[in-house]
């Protein structure tokens, strides 16, 4: 009897974690597959908020700055985003530890998943991504 709910309990342990290989699919995360041009700009948007939020990192705004950078075909970045922009701010420590945050923010977002006819089109190419907050966003980027 105690050996059939042991067996039961193991079976359901089996089915809920999906077997021997759960820790390390858990730990993984999927990133959306990029088909066209105009959604790399809200995905490396969204990820660089999330890197920052996560990271502790606060900017108060407006703050501005444009990267160029360049992929290869595994959404992989060639170099580290060069800073091609960016709007002085009045205190230029912060100006530069925010430019220095994205940078590294973008770097970490890499590599993006690329379909395979956007693989093609994107590699080697310049990409320019501007990264803003406002005057209204106070609170983390």
């Amino acid at each position: 009897m105690r050996s059939n709910i042991i067996i039961q309990l193991v079976a359901a342990l089996i089915l809920l974690f999906g077997g021997v290989n759960a820790p390390a699919m858990a730990q993984t995360t999927s990133k959306p597959v990029i088909d066209k041009l105009e959604d790399i700009g809200p995905y490396l948007g969204g990820c660089i908020r999330a890197r920052l939020m996560r990271d502790g990192k606060r900017h108060r705004g407006p703050r501005e700055a444009t990267l160029q950078m360049t992929f290869r075909a595994d959404g992989s970045l060639i170099a580290p985003p060069r800073v091609s922009a960016s709007v002085p701010a009045a205190d230029l420590p912060d100006q530069a530890n925010f430019i220095t945050d994205v940078a590294n923010a973008v770097n970490g977002c890499a590599p993006l998943s690329f379909s395979s006819g956007m693989s093609g089109a994107i590699a080697g190419r310049p990409y320019r991504f501007r990264y803003r907050i406002t005057t209204s966003q106070d609170t983390r980027v």
